[in-house]
């Protein structure tokens, strides 16, 4: 799970409306502006796997009082 109700928020507590969440999982830090998964697991189960195929993406809006929506996703692989 890379996102569990994760919402950056400005001084005033409100959720911003257009945000790019970078994941690295890694933990080298040599991505700016990255971020670990959010967990149970992480980027690091798929270490090792090949990178062919179809990938599927969900993302699961389940708030009763915001709404939101992917506007794009990118996956860069790096190999091992």
């Amino acid at each position: 799970m890379l996102n569990n109700h994760t919402c950056p928020t400005d001084p005033q507590g409100n959720c911003f409306t257009n945000y790019t969440f970078i994941y690295e999982d890694n933990g080298e830090g040599n991505v700016p502006g990255s971020r670990p998964s959010d967990g149970p697991e992480n980027l690091k189960t798929f270490i090792g796997e090949e990178g062919i195929g179809p990938w599927i993406m969900t993302m699961v809006d389940n708030s009763q009082t915001h709404t939101g929506r992917v506007e794009s996703m990118w996956i860069k692989l790096e190999p091992a």
